[in-house]
């Protein structure tokens, strides 16, 4: 299974914030999209949808822009998802045959659902903080894009 853009822009996006957060109030989705290597409208797209879900603090004007609240590292990471739409929709055969379900099932459906299953437990079971690490400085590296930058696989 693979995450959409989105869900990937959004776990950036909280990551930067989260490494960044005593340095100022807020952090202007135009900082961070540069710092990052990300589209800006794309990006301010997302965080607008993370604050208005209770994710993300939002504050309008020069100084505004985005920070953590106290709810942020605790979210579990299927609520990002379901912000944001990351993940296809689960209910459709991975063969992408008409007629597959549990009564008629596909070759793969058996083993599709169980990762399916697992996906789903994972992403309930864990929160942004668990993608933190101690080394903030290879965090920061593995979260941009560009030559020379690991990126997070997504699909549009």
């Amino acid at each position: 299974m693979v995450f959409s853009k989105s869900f990937g822009y959004a776990v950036r996006g909280i990551i930067y914030l989260s490494l960044h957060q005593g340095t100022k109030s807020y952090i202007q989705s135009e900082e961070i999209s540069t710092q990052l290597g990300i589209p800006r409208h794309f990006l301010s797209k997302v965080l607008k949808s993370l604050s208005q879900s209770g994710i993300l603090n939002s504050n309008k004007g020069p100084s505004g822009g985005f920070s953590l609240n106290e709810g942020t590292l605790k979210t579990p990471l299927i609520k990002l998802v379901n912000v944001t739409k990351g993940l296809p929709d689960f209910s459709e055969c991975a063969l992408h045959l008409k007629k597959c379900n549990a009564k008629n099932p596909c070759p793969m459906h058996h083993k599709v659902e169980l990762l399916r299953q697992q996906m789903l437990e994972t992403l309930i079971s864990s929160r942004v903080e668990d993608l933190l690490r101690e080394d903030a400085h290879s965090l920061m590296s593995s979260i941009k894009t560009g030559e020379g930058h690991p990126q997070i696989s997504v699909v549009s």
